[in-house]
């Protein structure tokens, strides 16, 4: 199992990023955390990821998730014929994301193929939280913003690759960050606090945070 997670972006790891991919330079970049957003808004969005990415010397992709609710084995089939070396998902409504995770089938998919080794999984804020066992203390009303295709319903599981809850931002007087900080601590749960400088990596058994 490969994890890149981030705060923001690649932190300035993104060096550590290229080493965990090696030479399959293809990825599927998600940015269904942003849907909520207006269509403008997100491609703005999109276009400043693109960059970065092709800066990192990755061939960039946007895997829209929406184009997949409810036909699952499609989404397989496109993800084998595609054969990425890292899916990344961007940061914005965590809730929303994992809706889309689970509507898609994609959430089935990541279980499967990251354990098998398949590819690296990216995630920065919002990607790095759904990789943890589940949602809950990050309530924020967030889970109640459902745009046009979504289900109503809020998913909770996250999808347990990592048992620590990550606190994204920390490198700012973030409300959210110092509150999620304080519950974790009161529920005696395990957490990593990442600047928007700091990546945790996993590979395989080898667990580090890179400051």
């Amino acid at each position: 199992m490969r994890l890149f997670l981030a705060s923001q972006d690649f932190g300035r790891h993104v060096d550590r990023l290229v080493e965990l991919v090696g030479k399959n330079n293809k990825a599927l970049v998600v940015f269904n955390a942003r849907d909520y957003e207006t269509p403008e808004a997100r491609a703005e969005v999109v276009t400043r990821k693109e960059e970065l990415f092709k800066k990192a010397s990755f061939e960039f992709n946007e895997l829209d998730l929406r184009e997949y609710f409810g036909e699952p084995a499609k989404l397989r089939k496109f993800i084998n014929k595609f054969k990425p070396g890292v899916v990344s998902l961007i940061g914005g409504n965590s809730f929303l994301l994992r809706r889309a995770l689970y509507q898609s089938g994609l959430d089935e998919i990541l279980k499967a193929d990251i354990y098998d080794n398949k590819y690296v999984y990216a995630g920065h804020s919002a990607g790095a939280i759904v990789a943890e066992p589940n949602l809950a203390c990050y309530e924020t009303g967030d889970e109640y913003v459902v745009p046009l295709s979504y289900n109503k319903g809020i998913v909770w599981g996250g999808l347990g690759f990592v048992q620590e809850r990550t606190v994204p931002h920390c490198d700012s007087s973030n409300p959210r960050a110092l509150s999620r900080q304080k519950t974790f601590r009161e529920l005696d749960l395990p957490y990593i606090t990442l600047s928007d400088s700091d990546v945790y990596v996993v590979d395989g058994l080898k667990k580090e945070v890179l400051r």
